[in-house]
């Protein structure tokens, strides 16, 4: 696998979708490439902290005036 390839198939390896055909392969590049590898755990440390935000809550929207006004709803 080349660099290219490993581009391609970053996005299902990030949101654990990556084919079984292509793990071994993807595995071995990700070993082998400091580029790639970088790359990977910059983006890995990226989604893990959108994974980790809390989920936003239901609001519920007035208009005022010229405005709107979000209010949280519980």
């Amino acid at each position: 696998m080349n660099c290219q390839d490993f581009e391609k198939l970053l996005p299902d390896a990030l949101g654990s979708e990556l084919p079984e055909s292509d793990r071994a392969s993807f595995q071995a590049h990700l070993s082998a490439c400091v580029k790639c590898r970088k790359e990977y755990d910059s983006l890995a440390a990226a989604v893990g902290r959108m994974q980790s935000l809390p989920e936003p809550g239901a609001v519920s929207v007035r208009r005022i005036g010229d405005g709107v006004l979000l209010t949280p709803t519980s």
